[in-house]
């Protein structure tokens, strides 16, 4: 028996998998269980989760498999703040204690934290690696292309490959900071909501605008390449050097100034309050139009994303995709999950 333990950790979303024998047999968020949304911490309770659910302890585990490499990141922040240096200098301050204090010593923590000895081997693995893996592994395909896109790993903001039989190999990149991830976060902070936690609100407030700022996304923000690759105009943008913005003033000159933070919401299609002003009714219908806007530059979807979401530009949600041919296909979570899910929004009985 080989059982291979894989977390992620000390970002958003911190989870535990448990593969024994290439079979996935247990998998959980840490947020279910502290009721902590997002929670970002390391992920204990799953972790056990998973260990109760095999009947295995920790000293079973075979490998134990975190989900990027923190130097190659750590690496990456570096010459990110020497570039722009002295912009970013007090987003600089502020994150090196914490990598030098934490991050630096994952190995030490992971390890205390499942209750493993050195004897365990601890595999770090690339980011994209990750995302190419969660796609591409449990599908039901022997031979496929892989497209994975995010905000960034470790340098790595898109990449592609192919997959075939138990191997993969992602041979072409996109770098940071030209991210389409990012550029998504930024318009979702700019429009009010949390970044890496609103950007489905981004998606679902989309349907209720009009894509009438395509043109000066992608005249200003973004320049798309014949190959489907890209490039960001970055004196639109400020999540490169700074932790409490996402774009600069150049941008908010284009657009116009931010919704203000978790405001309520409304448009004349979703319903509007007693009271309301027209004023507040055209301010929330721009913001409308300009979640509209940014779903449509690159007609990409993603194929592997991390917590199973996608706000690039998705706007099905993923187990009701059927094959042309009538079948269910491919499922993160299996084919009997995703049958099921479809029975029941048919008012079906499941198995």
């Amino acid at each position: 028996m080989t059982a291979i333990l894989g977390i992620s950790a000390f970002y958003h979303d911190s989870a535990a998998t448990l593969v024994v024998d290439g079979d996935i047999v247990a998998a959980a968020q840490e947020e279910r269980f502290t009721r902590k949304k997002h929670d970002a911490g390391f992920p204990a309770l799953a972790v056990r989760y998973c260990l109760d659910e095999a009947g295995l302890k920790a000293s079973d585990l075979d490998y134990v498999v975190f989900y990027e490499k923190p130097l190659r990141k750590f690496e990456r922040l570096l010459e990110t703040y020497l570039a722009y240096a002295p912009v970013g200098f007090r987003s600089f301050r502020m994150a090196l204690p914490v990598w030098l204090k934490e991050k630096t010593h994952l190995p030490k923590l992971i390890r205390q934290g499942i209750g493993v000895t050195s004897k365990t081997p601890l595999v770090f693995t690339d980011h994209h690696e990750s995302h190419a893996a969660s796609a591409f592994f449990p599908s039901p395909f022997d031979e496929a292309a892989i497209l994975t896109l995010d905000g960034v790993g470790e340098s790595t903001t898109a990449a592609f490959g192919v997959g075939s039989g138990n191997r993969m190999q992602l041979t072409r990149q996109l770098e940071f900071p030209h991210s389409l991830g990012l550029l998504y976060s930024a318009f979702t902070y700019y429009c009010g909501f949390k970044v890496n936690s609103g950007e489905y609100k981004l998606m679902g407030l989309a349907p209720y605008g009009r894509p009438i700022y395509k043109d000066a996304i992608t005249k200003h923000l973004i320049d798309l390449k014949p190959d489907g690759s890209f490039w960001l105009d970055m004196d639109y943008f400020s999540f490169h050097h700074s932790m409490d913005n996402t774009f600069s003033r150049k941008f908010e000159t284009l657009f116009g100034p931010p919704r203000k933070r978790e405001s309520e919401f409304y448009t004349l299609e979703t319903g509007v309050p007693d009271g309301a002003s027209k004023a507040s009714i055209d301010e929330n219908q721009f913001y409308a139009d300009v979640a509209k806007a940014i779903r449509r530059p690159s007609a990409v979807r993603a194929v592997a994303r991390a917590c199973a979401t996608n706000p690039v530009a998705i706007a099905i949600p993923c187990h009701r995709v059927i094959r042309s041919d009538g079948q269910l296909g491919g499922y993160r979570w299996g084919h009997r999950r995703k049958e099921a899910l479809l029975q029941m929004e048919a008012g079906k009985p499941g198995n």
